[in-house]
């Protein structure tokens, strides 16, 4: 597979072995030459417009891996003559992955309902974190001696509000369950960013914000609602960038300080590099993308203190 600009994985040939029953579109698990399990995720055309869930998605991987945060590798693909995304399965061997709504419900959260009821009762950060208190990290990340589940969530959230993810709903978070007596429960890596970096824009209203012709880009970036999250009907909802840094409050000074350290470490010349490497962007997406990245670090820099 290489990582030249605009070149994707062809998967034609490959074998379907399943199909995916989450989500709202239709998505098929694919295995490789070498008997790899890979999601294969078509992108969508609305109103005439091609989306760019497959860019967000591969850039999103690569750029919460430049955070730290444990993410599936993403390919670009195309399959039959659609394009799309392609996303390495996560799930260890000897071990089961399960949704956060399932591991909601076992733990008996109170108030917790499952799915789009409006506000989201029980999907808080305090209940999740509640939830994840003797969960380990994900199989095969290399993070502090001390970090559990919820410390390393803290950096899913700070991803999504750096990226513009509005889609960490209780499907979209998993855990790990092990076949073998004597082995930890575990937090899944991070999927599915897919709806990140304005995908669903098109070029005129990218070109617009990026301009100041039609708003801006600050602008836009403070839509980015924790919608997915509990929260009160009828209230302005929570930022995704406050919502990480109200995680960070309910962590140790050790880990807080850890992603801050990560969140200063970032270097916005890289992070332009892997947006303008990725194919499948316009010009408008990949300086709209910079732009809303730039912006919401700065957002990030300076709540999270």
């Amino acid at each position: 597979m290489s990582d030249h600009r605009s070149q994707r994985v062809d998967v034609s040939n490959w074998e379907v072995v399943n199909t995916e029953a989450g989500g709202a579109d239709a998505k098929s698990w694919l295995s490789d030459d070498e008997g790899s399990r890979w999601l294969y995720k078509p992108v969508t055309i609305k109103n005439g417009n091609r989306q760019g869930e497959d860019w967000a998605e591969k850039v999103s991987s690569l750029l919460g891996l430049g955070l730290g945060v444990p993410c599936a590798q993403v390919e670009l693909a195309v399959r039959g003559g659609v394009e799309g995304s392609i996303s390495l399965k996560l799930t260890p061997e000897d071990y089961d992955m399960h949704p956060g709504f399932l591991a909601m419900e076992v733990h008996g959260v109170v108030g917790y309902v499952r799915g789009n009821t409006p506000g989201r009762p029980g999907h808080s950060i305090r209940n999740i974190f509640a939830v994840l208190e003797s969960y380990g990290t994900p199989p095969g990340s290399t993070f502090p001696s001390h970090f559990q589940a919820k410390d390393v969530l803290c950096g899913y959230l700070l991803l999504d509000a750096w990226i513009a993810n509005r889609d960490r709903h209780d499907e979209n978070w998993s855990i790990l369950q092990p076949r073998k007596p004597g082995m930890s429960y575990r937090l899944s890596g991070s999927y599915d960013h897919a709806g990140s970096l304005g995908f669903n824009l098109t070029d005129k209203k990218r070109t617009g914000y990026s301009s100041g012709a039609a708003g801006n880009v600050q602008d836009w970036a403070k839509r980015g609602t924790a919608w997915r999250f509990e929260h009160v009907l009828g209230a302005p909802i929570q930022s995704l960038t406050a919502l990480a840094a109200d995680a960070l409050s309910l962590v140790s000074k050790e880990t807080k300080d850890f992603w801050i350290t990560r969140l200063h470490e970032i270097d916005l010349e890289n992070t332009r590099a892997v947006v303008e490497q990725c194919g499948g962007m316009s010009d408008a997406a990949s300086t709209f993308a910079i732009d809303l990245l730039t912006t919401n670090l700065e957002r990030l820099r300076d709540e999270c203190i």
